[in-house]
């Protein structure tokens, strides 16, 4: 699976109140996780880049690429994204 990064930016939009929102594999999240924008600096990579890898990779064969949404009440919210 691949990232959907049209979707990220959609999860983005519809979340600008979080603390910040991080992309990675949801099965290997240790290695593979990245944060793409936080509340401070807005968006930390172009999600525009065709070629553009979160953390090195940008597709798995086995893990599910998701969003991981950090709210200002310290909870995580976890939305698959992809394609």
């Amino acid at each position: 699976m691949k990232y959907d990064y049209n979707k990220a930016k959609k999860i983005i939009e519809d979340n600008k109140n979080a603390n910040q929102i991080s992309l990675g594999m949801l099965e290997d999240l240790g290695w593979t996780i990245d944060v793409v924008w936080n509340k401070e600096e807005g968006f930390l990579v172009d999600l525009d880049d065709p070629n553009l890898k979160i953390a090195g990779i940008d597709n798995s064969n086995w893990a599910t690429p998701v969003a991981i949404i950090e709210t200002k009440w310290g909870k995580n919210i976890i939305i698959e994204c992809y394609k």
